[in-house]
């Protein structure tokens, strides 16, 4: 992660769209934090974070291990909780995210969510 958060970004890069998702604990569980999720041919990944209860959205920053293939980021100046997924499982509608935090991790889902349900969302 901290290697997509010191990495400039040019405005030639080709970014990637990974998708849009909903972050939660469960299926069960409302949405209410959006990420957005872009690569550049670099590795470099970048997006946004939305919370919906507080209104409020933050830059995201992060990489992808070439190695391990696994994209790890952080969400604004947050430098002490990291999320990372497989690159490939964001490809697809749901993909577990490991949230490390305070020396813990915690099992999220990553729910996809088509262009209906952002602008449903938006609403």
């Amino acid at each position: 992660a901290e290697k997509g958060t010191a990495a400039a970004a040019s405005p030639n890069d080709k970014w990637l769209p990974l998708g849009v998702f909903a972050l939660v604990r469960n299926e069960h569980q409302h949405p209410q934090l959006i990420m957005q999720l872009a690569v550049n041919q670099q590795g470099v990944v970048r997006g946004n974070y939305t919370d919906e209860v507080t209104d409020s959205t933050r830059p995201l920053h992060g990489a992808v291990d070439p190695k391990s293939q696994r994209a790890a980021w952080t969400v604004g100046d947050n430098r002490f909780s990291v999320m990372e997924a497989g690159l490939n499982n964001l490809t697809q509608s749901e993909a577990t995210a490991l949230i490390h935090k305070n020396g813990t991790t915690q099992r999220w889902l990553l729910v996809r969510l088509s262009d209906a349900s952002q602008s449903d969302a938006s609403r």
